[in-house]
This record gives C-alpha cells, sequence and structure tokens, in this order.
C-alpha cells in the first residue's frame, strides 16, 4: 500500500511538472527545423489561452526550414530579437496600425529604437509583417504557415526572408481584435551584442 501511494504521489509530481512546462530560450538549443513538426507542442489545436512563445517558435523553425529548402543557411535564433518582434506586433494590434513606423509611440517609432528597447546594441535590422483573420480550427503550425506563405508570396518580404545577410532572427505574434500580427525581425551582417533591455518576452 505504501509502494502504491509513493508511486501515486510521484505520477501527480511528473504530471504537474509537465502540465507546467513551457516554451523556453534554452528550448531553441533541443528543437530546431529538422525536427519541429514531430513536436506535439506545435501540433496542439488553439486554445483560449495562447501561448506565444510557442506562437513565436513555430514561425521561427518554419522559416529556417524554407532557408533550408531553398539552399541557404539556417538562421540563429536570438532572444532580443524575439522581444523586438513580439512587441512590435503587440504595439500593431494595440493602437491599431500596420506598418514599420509606430507614429503613436515616439520611442518605438523606427526598427532600431525598437531593437535598443528589446536588448540590441547594434541594430542592423529588417523586419517582415504580417497578419491574417482567425480560423479557430487551427493549430499554431497552421497559423505559423499561413503567415509565411503571405511573404513568401510578396517579393520584397520573400527576399528578406532568404536573404544572405541574415544572420540571426526572432518572430513575435499577438492576437488581438480577431487578427493574428506577426512581425520576424531579422539581424544582418554581425551578431546581435546584448545591452540592458526595456522590454519583456510575453508572460
Amino acid at each position: 500500500m505504501k509502494k502504491l501511494f509513493l508511486l501515486l504521489f510521484f505520477s501527480c509530481i511528473v504530471s504537474i511538472s509537465f502540465a507546467q512546462t513551457r516554451w523556453h530560450s534554452e528550448s531553441y538549443k533541443n528543437i530546431n527545423h529538422t525536427n519541429f513538426r514531430h513536436q506535439h507542442i506545435f501540433l496542439q489545436k488553439l486554445e483560449k489561452h495562447l501561448d506565444y512563445r510557442v506562437l513565436n517558435a513555430v514561425l521561427f523553425f518554419l522559416t529556417n526550414e524554407l532557408r533550408v529548402k531553398k539552399g541557404k543557411h539556417p538562421l540563429e535564433y536570438h532572444e532580443a530579437l524575439e522581444i523586438t518582434a513580439w512587441n512590435h506586433a503587440v504595439q500593431m494590434s494595440k493602437h491599431r496600425f500596420f506598418g514599420h513606423e509606430n507614429k503613436a509611440e515616439s520611442n518605438r517609432r523606427t526598427v532600431e529604437q525598437r531593437g535598443h528597447l528589446g536588448g540590441i546594441d547594434n541594430p542592423f535590422l529588417k523586419e517582415n509583417l504580417g497578419y491574417i483573420v482567425n480560423e479557430k480550427a487551427d493549430t499554431y503550425i497552421s497559423i505559423g504557415e499561413k503567415l509565411l506563405n503571405q511573404w513568401k508570396a510578396k517579393k520584397e518580404s520573400n527576399d528578406l526572408l532568404l536573404s544572405d545577410d541574415n544572420l540571426q532572427l526572432g518572430c513575435g505574434v499577438y492576437f488581438a481584435q480577431n487578427k493574428w500580427h506577426a512581425v520576424q525581425v531579422f539581424q544582418a551582417f554581425e551578431n546581435v551584442k546584448p545591452r540592458q533591455r526595456a522590454d519583456k518576452l510575453p508572460n
């Protein structure tokens, strides 16, 4: 009886641990563009409580998957680029605009300013922006694929996706007002040099 109790207790601990497990920046070290499609976390149906870090990650891996298929090098993940991308997605939704220039908040007007807030000391940044109308049956991967397909269909966006100048990437997706706003922030020419950041990752 004591052994059974301990087994059940241990099982509960494990279940709670897995239930509380979320996507972290360190997860990019274990999963990449070659194996992400087999991960259950990306195949989940979208629920009311969204995990934005998972959404950001799936868009990152889809981008690298495309680049490698086209004979390009995969891009390195950087947390500061994800912070920069996600916060601009939030800003576009909050202030109801769509563009690279944020006229609503002067300290976020340019992508370089947003990069500094995200923790980038040397911003050589380019952005892709996109949005789609919500479809409730979508999974994390299918939402990412629809966003990526928008960029693939536009020459300027597709050229940026496949640019040889790009070294690092961070993606951000935000849902509100029945729209998915998405941002890719690419760092070109040299790797990100970190600085103190003011903005944060999604909770």
